[in-house]
């Protein structure tokens, strides 16, 4: 059966439980590969410890910041999603931490956000600890596993590293059901100018030095090679 993709755009979590697993470089990596291919997008920063997402792309693109550790945050949310003037993707970069009220409130946004048109789609990045995938079945719970899609980060090492999750229940059927994709490993040159500098991607391919405009392009098609189911789930 062919699978019929809203009018509107999704709505997209980085999230994990945990802290450090680059849950701000895939949502940026998403962001950057939506403007290249002329997407309309909002993005929300709901990191309140760092909104490296805000501070490199609030001047860019639409945006705003919310928080997600209480419950009126994610009303916030569900307004964003059923405004009828934000027609593109909604990219939200969710803190670490906070689990519970993440699980308790996401599900309310995936029902408004569906009464408006959009799908709801969680993105896991992780590291190769257990630590990194210990609420992965409440949320799958919450929204439903056709909903999950999980990236082993491979910053953090080979897909073989990532040993915990790979022999675990929930990482062998979420392998099988093809829900699990590699996240090439970025630049450093990239990360830095993104984290440290405060640039957008946009900002490095029209300011950056020789190495950022070389890498870039790269990094775009590694990441569009490895990505490619979700995206084109995403209607990407």
């Amino acid at each position: 059966m062919t699978r019929t993709i809203p009018a509107k755009g999704p709505v997209i979590f980085g999230k994990n439980g945990n802290g450090g697993v680059g849950k701000t470089e895939v949502i940026a990596t998403l962001v950057h590969l939506m403007q290249v291919r002329g997407h309309p997008l909002y993005v929300i920063d709901a990191d309140n410890d760092h909104q490296d997402i805000h501070k490199a792309l609030g001047s860019e693109v639409p945006s705003s910041l919310i928080s997600l550790l209480k419950e009126h945050g994610f009303s916030r949310l569900g307004e964003l999603a059923q405004d009828p003037a934000i027609a593109g993707p909604i990219l939200v970069s969710a803190p670490g931490g906070a689990i519970e009220t993440f699980i308790e409130n996401v599900g309310v946004v995936q029902a408004v956000a569906a009464e408006a048109g959009r799908e709801t789609f969680v993105v896991w990045p992780m590291d190769t600890t257990k630590d990194s995938f210990i609420h992965l079945q409440d949320v799958i719970d919450a929204l439903g596993q056709e909903r999950i899609w999980v990236l082993r980060n491979l910053i953090h090492g080979s897909v073989e590293e990532f040993r915990s999750f790979n022999s675990s229940q929930i990482g062998t059927r979420l392998i099988g059901e093809g829900r699990v994709l590699n996240f090439p490993v970025i630049s450093r040159a990239i990360v830095s100018a993104f984290r440290d500098n405060r640039m957008s991607h946009a900002r490095m391919a029209a300011e950056g030095g020789v190495e950022l405009q070389m890498r870039l392009p790269l990094m775009r098609r590694k990441v569009e090679r490895a990505l490619e189911p979700m995206l084109a789930e995403f209607g990407l």
